[in-house]
Formats: C-alpha cells, structure tokens, sequence
C-alpha cells in the first residue's frame, strides 16, 4: 500500500528522514521541515540525503544539507519535496479520506508503481524497464483489470470498483 506522512510541527532530522521514506508527505501549513545535522556537525544518517535527492534534485539537497535549516512546508512544497500542503485543521482529516481512497482502488497496479519507482531509484532506466516487461503483464489477467477495464467501457473514467488486494 502507499504510505502517506501527515506532518505537522516540526519535523527535523530523523523524523524529516522518516517522512522522506514515504511515498507522500502532506504537511500542514504551520509545519517546518529539514535536515539540521550540519548544525552540530553531522550529517543525516537515515537516508535524508537521498530522499531529498530523490524529491527535489541533487542540487537542493545539497543545499539543504549544507544550510542545515528549517523550511516552511509551502517552501519545499515548492522544491517537490512535500506534495500537498493543508490547513491543520483538516491534514488528518483529508489524509485518512485520501489513504481510504488509495486503500480502496487499485493496490495490485500500486504495489508494482512502488517496486518500479523503487527500482528506478536503485537500479537506473534500464533495469526499471526489463522489470516493467516482467511484473506489468500478469496484471491483465486480474479481477481488477478487469472490472477496472470494464467499467472504463461502460461507465467512463475513475468509476471503477476494486478488490482491495
């Protein structure tokens, strides 16, 4: 299943590592993120470099690092960083509704988007297309292509029922 972080307050160091190991990051709009390990003299130790990279370009997570500050959650919205920022008031509300809604659809085609991201991070383009020829077929041949398929036909776009398996 996708793994969405809701972020409010603050969230540095690990927790910003922590964050940046999920699929998405909603953050509420009082909420400050980063990596300040370069304050005491440090580095992240849990991947931050990397998720940031892998966000926002090698260019801003250098930056990041290097400045070792706090950003506004609209900032790094900006920098790609966090996808979605909300009130506070309604960040746990429209996270669960959106997470329902992921939970209820298609979970077979989002668990091969994560291996194939996944893949593309570690591995490169190549390898990431060699895997899509190998995972994406079998997916045809599910009950939720198919009745995805179906209602596409009958119904239009994004009317589709699934399994959630």
């Amino acid at each position: 299943y996708p793994i969405l972080a809701a972020v409010r307050g603050l969230c540095l160091g690990g927790g910003f590592e922590l964050a940046l190991s999920c699929d998405l990051i909603w953050a509420a709009s009082d909420a400050k993120l980063g990596s300040p390990e370069a304050t005491i003299g440090t580095i992240p130790l849990g991947g931050g470099s990397r998720g940031i990279a892998a966000r926002a370009g090698v260019a801003r997570a250098k930056e990041m690092l290097y400045e070792g500050k706090w950003y506004a959650a609209e900032k790094l919205e900006q920098w790609n960083i966090v996808n979605k920022v909300l009130p506070d008031a309604e960040l746990n509300e429209q996270a669960l509704k959106y997470m329902k809604k992921l939970c209820d659809g298609a979970t077979l085609a989002h668990a091969i988007t994560k291996k194939l991201h996944s893949e593309y991070y570690s591995n490169g383009l190549d390898s990431t297309d060699e895997l899509l020829i190998e995972i994406v077929p079998p997916l045809f041949e599910t009950e939720n292509f198919i009745n995805g398929d179906n209602s596409l036909l009958e119904n239009g776009p994004g009317k589709a029922k699934f399994n959630a398996r």
